[in-house]
């Protein structure tokens, strides 16, 4: 049984939870609630996969904290739950729940198993049109996904096209270097998307100033990333204090989109919610927020 600890909402409007496990501050995870916005009449919530990172990557507050265990699937559709609870308790309509995201702490695919079961659990239960997974990029369970009986929209984590500078930001890029998980989601489009879902694979790009925003990056993003398969998710670098890394101006992101866009590369800059209240790509510590009661 989990328990909500915190509910955090931001100036956008998504609400940031911080649920606990029983095990004090270890037992800590997050989920997001996006509220539709605009005239989308549409939410999604984005949950958590694992208490804490193994991965380590180190643009991460998650991944500073270290792998404590991976979540069940029972948890994951209970986060869910208790979230769906306190948003219709808000009045908010949860019927217009759309998507489902595995984009928190953890990597997905190191729980592989409680993640498959969570997908059957999760299309059954919550009236989604999808559930989407993002990977650091394992290799080989990206293949086994391929071949299962799951259906998620793959995302996979870029940040650089060059293995050296990979291997600063993603450490398993040593164990799984990009050429394959490159090849591993090609398999996965041409086994799922392609038909099923229509879908590209969709190719994280965390742009952080003076590091992956060059010319030479948007030359060899256009020479690995096959325009019919994949396309590219800008994500402007969320700053946290005990990191080095720095976001880059809102000019030079919608620089780097244009000659991408140019090269007819399907390129989008997004930009993260939750920033205010730590919910952001990157900022998830699994810890209390002292600005917000």
């Amino acid at each position: 049984m989990i328990k909500k600890v915190e509910r955090i909402k931001s100036v956008d409007g998504s609400s940031k939870y911080l649920f606990n496990d029983g095990n004090s501050e270890k037992g800590n995870f997050e989920a997001l609630y996006f509220y539709p916005v605009d005239n989308v009449e549409k939410s999604s919530i984005c949950i958590s996969t694992q208490i804490g990172c193994a991965v380590g990557c180190a643009f991460c507050a998650t991944g500073r904290l270290g792998l404590t265990r991976n979540l069940k699937s029972a948890e994951m559709i209970e986060a869910i739950n208790k979230i769906l609870e306190d948003e219709k308790n808000d009045g908010e309509d949860i019927e217009k729940l759309d998507s489902i995201a595995l984009m928190g702490m953890g990597e997905p695919l190191h729980n592989y198993n409680e993640v498959r079961e969570f997908y059957h659990q999760a299309m059954k239960l919550f009236n989604v049109r999808h559930i989407s997974l993002s990977t650091s990029g394992v290799t080989d369970n990206i293949i086994k996904l391929a071949d299962d009986d799951t259906n998620f929209n793959l995302l996979f984590s870029l940040h650089s096209p060059f293995n050296e500078e990979r291997d600063k930001l993603i450490p398993i890029n040593k164990k799984y270097p990009l050429e394959g998980v490159i090849k591993a989601c090609e398999y996965y489009y041409n086994k799922k998307q392609k038909d099923s879902l229509n879908l590209k694979i969709k190719a994280s790009y965390l742009l952080m100033k003076d590091f992956n925003d060059t010319d030479r990056h948007v030359k060899e993003l256009i020479k690995i990333l096959d325009k019919d398969i994949f396309k590219v998710q800008i994500l402007l670098y969320n700053e946290n204090e005990d990191l080095p890394f720095k976001r880059p101006s809102i000019e030079k992101a919608r620089e780097f989109e244009r000659k991408l866009n140019e090269s007819g590369l399907e390129t989008k800059i997004s930009i993260s919610k939750g920033q205010d209240i730590a919910g952001a790509c990157g900022q998830m510590a699994g810890k209390r927020n002292k600005n917000f009661k």
